[in-house]
């Protein structure tokens, strides 16, 4: 009977104007619903007096909001009693909500890496809710916003990868309209693999990545570094220290040595060890995306941001091999532009110059176009800026490469934020002079 105004009190803080509070809140309400197993009564009331709110969240302003309600819908995710229920009330309350940022915050969460979601996704009880929510994802595809149906985009081979060898049956279980969409999608180049000519295709399609964490249960049994590393590298005592979650200081410590392991590889057994390390090269790019995304210590996420800068460097054509890696690295590096320390936005350029270097500019514009238009104009600025550099690469791109560009920038001259404008106008004037000279190019 306490939960009852305790989780209404909550549900308020959760609109208040002061962004410190309303991440106070959201904090309490993950430790809240983070118990295991908590009664399916608790169940009800956070269904009926928080998920509207949490989802909505998701979509704030405010990077360290976002990540608390991120965090928080994990732990609902997680322990929640009635998973099916949980998962309808993202689908219906989220993707097909009425409001454009909703569906596509919900889509954006969906597509981080997300230990939880992996969990929740290969259960093969959830195949029914989980084809639900790929449905929707599906139909988000055809939206009428381009900042909508991109992200849809992007969430697909995020869904694919955390349902591993479920996603056949995930994709058997759409409806006969959802397949035939989803057929499309692949056809034309989506990476969330290929619809499966029978039940008997392998788990490791085309387009598959590997699992997002991959401890010293699921490493491959012919791994040579032995069975009781994570990613090739990482013994378990480092990676315990990892994803520790009650002490910062533990963390900080882990991560410290993870950099030091990380800089030796090259000089152990004369490079064997990074060889051996860049097979698993996607799965630890996702496991650092997800500390970054999770974690608010401010030496913790800059470490962070320095290892995956040195992991860019160092597995590089395996990262470059990769077909998930634009999908999946753009967005979780645009959504820390959003930091309020400029410490932090300045190591995030530079992994993502790092990124443009390594993959084609048109692996990076697809998932970068929907942050012209982020709710946070910091992020909005910041993705026009790393569109200029992205195409500033190579200045040979095809003509429907700068077009899209231009299209994706021409709304931000009516941006409300003077910064934002002149970004736009900038890129407006570059993006329009590099069509006009492709255009003369074309009739000479």
């Amino acid at each position: 009977a306490a939960a009852e105004p305790l989780l209404g009190a909550l549900g308020e803080r959760l609109q208040d104007s002061n962004w410190s509070v309303c991440q106070k809140a959201l904090s309490l309400v993950g430790e809240l619903l983070g118990h295991a197993a908590h009664a399916s009564r608790l169940d009800d009331l956070a269904s009926e007096l928080l998920a509207p709110g949490l989802l909505a969240k998701v979509a704030d302003p405010k990077v360290a909001v976002r990540k608390a309600a991120s965090q928080a819908l994990s732990a609902y995710l997680a322990s929640a009693a009635d998973l099916p229920r949980v998962l309808r009330r993202v689908t219906v309350g989220g993707i097909e909500s009425a409001d454009w940022r909703l569906r596509q915050a919900a889509l954006l969460y969906l597509s981080l890496p997300n230990a939880t979601l992996c969990r929740v996704a290969s259960e093969p009880r959830l195949q029914a809710p989980i084809a639900d929510l790929a449905a929707a994802v599906v139909s988000a595809l055809s939206d009428e916003n381009d900042a909508v149906s991109s992200s849809a985009s992007q969430c697909l081979p995020r869904l694919c990868e955390a349902a591993g060898e479920s996603w056949p049956a995930v994709l058997s279980a759409l409806p006969t309209s959802a397949r035939k969409a989803y057929s499309a999608w692949a056809a034309a180049g989506g990476s969330g693999g290929a619809w499966p000519d029978d039940e008997d295709q392998p788990a490791g399609s085309p387009g598959q990545a590997p699992a997002i964490e991959q401890t010293a249960d699921s490493d491959d049994s012919d791994n040579e570094a032995g069975p009781s590393v994570s990613f090739g590298f990482i013994p378990a005592p480092l990676m315990a220290g990892l994803e520790q979650s009650g002490s910062w200081q533990s963390r900080a410590a882990a991560i410290g040595q993870l950099q030091e392991l990380l800089d030796g590889l090259g000089e152990k057994e004369g490079g064997d060890g990074r060889r051996a390390a860049a097979s698993h090269a996607p799965a630890l790019v996702s496991f650092l995306l997800r500390v970054l995304d999770e974690e608010q210590n401010f030496k913790i996420v800059l470490t962070t941001l320095q290892i995956l800068s040195d992991v860019l460097e160092a597995f590089g054509e395996a990262v470059r091999a990769w077909p998930e890696a634009a999908t999946v690295l753009v967005p979780a590096l645009m959504d820390q532009f959003a930091d309020n320390k400029i410490v932090i936005r300045r190591a995030n350029l530079s992994v993502v110059r790092k990124l443009i270097s390594l993959l084609t500019p048109a692996r990076v514009l697809r998932p970068l176009l929907p942050f012209v238009r982020h709710p946070n104009s910091h992020i909005r600025e910041q993705a026009i800026a790393v569109l200029l550099e992205a195409l500033g690469e190579d200045e040979a791109q095809p003509f429907e490469l700068h077009r899209s560009a231009l299209s994706a920038v021409a709304p931000a001259l009516e941006d409300p934020k003077p910064k934002v404008q002149r970004a736009a106008s900038s890129a407006v004037g570059v993006l329009g002079d590099r069509i006009k000279e492709s255009n003369e190019g074309g009739d000479e």
